[in-house]
């Protein structure tokens, strides 16, 4: 029960986070519904998009936590300097890079997608705009790898919190102009998001720093001329974590373009489902990084026996908020698609008949979506790089996708969404094996 409790309180905050950075995208899903269905069309389709890329990132950048968590356990504090300085310049770096990359897919976006002039203007007026959310998003990930690390994440909860409740009104008052406020349109969501985030990581900062050791640490990182950045971790744990996530955000947005060719109807209904069920998806993300720091901290100090204890503590917990999930799926699906149709009404029966049979299969894969990512934030807490990337890559693209794309000219929509369901199966059941196998052999 002491480990529950203990894993519990880390992962609060983090599910927090994790769901504070979904609401906003999702936030964002509403708002494109009150501009109407061009704009729920198109706009959903660019946030996919921009989903994808931060998804990425956020993979490339859980290498600060994992790394601070064995650090920590290791007291090397020295090497956590040379990381956080590391992670620092790739944010820079990152942002400038896919910025530019963002505003070129913005004008090819006609190209590539067969829509109505309205949504592929819609989508692109977005995706631009999305560029300011990079830097601020980037910088909160590195100050929010940091504490976790340090197990420090009580902070994380109320700063999440104050970002959720900020963004909807700066959002809504930067697309429709209230007050002195100038109306962007999509653009304004975006830019309201980009300014929350700012706002989150300030306050994070403020946070962390009243802790001495941390104050410390961070000064040094900036202030120190002999200190070399290390960038091998991101090297050899991030960039498998990165084309892990990508290896999933990616088959979901091919899941999104399949899902646009089926028409502005099936890419809206498609848009929502797939913003509910990241929301979920974030509670497991929460409960992962919540274990995966005394995963980490326990394997760091060579206390392997702990760290496997730790690991099924976490399973305990995706299982419960699996159940959950579930629960909501299936008594609330008309009300959870509502939320994105408020501005067009005439368009709830068509759209909602056919969400509630995509929440109903979402529902179904909860549990497998839950073990997957908690099984993998278990691994990499364990600096396993390469195998579980390459699960990722056979369990995504060698069985979701193709599933998805033979079963879309039977059921339509649900095809897609059945076949990347098996696909999340398949990934999870290989991911448990492998941790509980590589655990096995550290014990003997």
């Amino acid at each position: 029960m002491s480990r529950f409790l203990d894993v519990l309180r880390l992962s609060i905050p983090l599910m927090a986070s994790q769901c504070t950075q979904s609401v906003m995208l999702l936030t964002d899903t509403v708002l494109f519904g009150l501009q109407g269905l061009e704009a729920l069309a198109g706009g959903g389709l660019a946030a996919t998009l921009f989903q994808f890329f931060f998804i990425v990132l956020s993979g490339l950048f859980m290498t600060v936590a994992f790394e601070a968590a064995i650090q920590v356990g290791r007291g090397q504090t020295e090497a956590l300097a040379r990381l956080i300085r590391a992670s620092l310049l790739i944010a820079l770096g990152v942002s400038a890079g896919l910025g530019v990359l963002l505003w070129w897919m913005a004008g090819a976006l006609g190209q590539w997608v067969a829509e109505e002039p309205l949504v592929i203007e819609a989508a692109a007026t977005y995706l631009r705009a999305s560029a300011a959310i990079l830097l601020p998003s980037l910088l909160f990930l590195v100050i929010r790898g940091l504490a976790s690390g340090y197990g420090m994440t009580g902070p994380i909860l109320p700063v999440s919190l104050i970002m959720a409740a900020v963004n909807l009104p700066l959002s809504w008052a930067l697309m429709d102009g209230i007050g002195p406020l100038p109306a962007l349109g999509l653009s304004g969501i975006a830019w309201g998001t980009s300014l929350t985030l700012t706002l989150g990581t300030l306050l994070l900062l403020a946070r962390v720093i009243q802790h001495p050791e941390l104050k410390t640490l961070l000064w040094h990182c900036i202030s120190a001329r002999d200190l070399k950045p290390d960038f091998r971790p991101f090297w050899r744990l991030g960039t498998p974590i990165a084309i892990s996530h990508g290896m999933e955000a990616g088959v979901f947005t091919a899941a999104t373009l399949m899902a646009a060719s089926l028409g502005a109807v099936a890419l809206a209904t498609h848009n929502i489902a797939l913003q509910t069920a990241t929301l979920s998806f974030n509670l497991y993300i929460g409960i992962a990084q919540g274990h995966a720091i005394r995963v980490g901290q326990s394997f760091g100090a060579g206390k392997f026996r702990e760290s496997r204890a730790f690991a099924l503590t976490g399973s305990m917990m995706g299982v419960i908020a699996a159940v959950v999930a579930i629960a909501c799926f299936l008594m609330f699906p008309e009300q959870l698609i509502r939320l994105f149709t408020l501005g067009e009404s005439q368009l709830n029966p068509e759209i909602i008949q056919a969400g509630v049979g995509i929440l109903v299969i979402a529902a179904a894969f909860q549990a497998v979506d839950g073990a997957q990512v908690i099984a993998m934030a278990a691994l990499r807490a364990i600096q396993e790089g390469l195998v579980p990337t390459l699960i990722t890559v056979v369990g995504y693209w060698v069985v979701a996708f193709p599933l998805a794309y033979l079963l879309m000219p039977v059921w339509g929509l649900k095809g897609i969404w059945i076949g990347l369901g098996i696909g999340l199966g398949v990934t999870a059941l290989a991911l448990l094996a492998r941790f509980h196998w590589r655990l096995h052999r550290e014990l003997t």
